[in-house]
């Protein structure tokens, strides 16, 4: 059977995804109330690429865009981003870790998961980065194909919201639920993804995420969804809602792209963001080609 390595090579090589390239340039407004953080690296630049660009043409919105270097994006990928998202903050490597662990000071186990786990960029960075109460973090891997109208609602409604996510049907929390009754008196919600999720500043507990990497085994567990697990557990004292079903994790049996508002192609779907994705803006070119 073919690995999803050999499969997205061949993908990439039919639908060609550099043809980004030779769409218009995307305005960003920094005053927007849409506020949206990515972060991503030099092998996931054109991704991150599509991935933001669909939001804004599906949206028809302009955002105040966020964009986290991994510490692999080089002057090229900055460059190219800096031109097709003219006003995106690009925000290097270095300049967020100095700030992110100043903010962290006097929290020694989220610092130490802060350095040694680069997903952890999506859970503490925006929370001192972005100036805003409220954004949607996103993953490279995902794309839009119509108006997100229940992001667009939440991150423009003043009144206080739930943190959002979308549903993964399987995923459990790394905390067991006599961990999660010691942190936070209740059980953490299961099926999170977060590769696409709204979230208020206000739920993010830096004492609590401390005790919780150093009172429990997590940090020991299947690490590479532990920033999606303290989300969730954050969430699950703050309050969090699910998007709708049209916004979905395409795990082998995903819905086309015509009957969803977006889909996130998880690691072993990275063929698909090519084969299906790409290939749908590539049929309807003249939708977003050159707007």
């Amino acid at each position: 059977m073919m690995g999803v390595k050999h499969r997205t090579k061949m993908a990439i090589s039919r639908y060609r995804p550099n043809v980004i390239l030779a769409t218009s340039p995307q305005a960003c407004d920094p005053d927007s109330p849409l506020k949206v953080w990515l972060l991503t690296g030099r092998r996931d630049m054109l991704m991150a690429l599509w991935a933001l660009k669909s939001l804004i043409w599906s949206s028809h919105r302009k955002w105040d865009i966020w964009i986290a270097d991994d510490g692999t994006l080089d002057a090229s990928s900055r460059g190219l981003l800096k031109d097709h998202l003219h006003g995106a903050h690009i925000l290097e490597s270095g300049d967020m870790t100095i700030a992110t662990m100043a903010g962290l000071e006097g929290y020694p186990k989220c610092r130490a998961l802060r350095n040694e786990f680069i997903f952890a960029r999506k859970l503490f960075d925006p929370y001192f980065m972005v100036p805003s109460g409220r954004y949607l973090v996103m993953d490279s891997d995902i794309l839009f194909f119509s108006n997100p109208c229940e992001i667009v609602d939440a991150l423009s409604e003043p009144q206080n919201q739930p943190n959002y996510f979308c549903r993964q049907a399987g995923v459990l929390s790394l905390f067991t639920p006599t961990e999660a009754e010691a942190l936070i008196h209740r059980e953490v919600m299961k099926d999170c993804n977060s590769g696409v999720s709204i979230i208020n500043k206000e739920s993010i507990d830096l004492s609590l995420m401390e005790r919780a990497l150093s009172e429990t085994g997590a940090l020991f567990r299947w690490r590479h969804i532990l920033e999606q697990s303290l989300y969730a557990l954050l969430s699950s004292r703050y309050g969090y809602r699910f998007l709708p079903s049209a916004y979905q994790v395409h795990m082998g049996d995903a819905k086309a792209p015509d009957n969803v508002i977006c889909t996130h192609y998880v690691a072993t779907m990275r063929d698909q963001f090519y084969a299906q994705g790409v290939r749908y803006f590539q049929e309807r070119w003249q939708l977003v080609g050159k707007e």
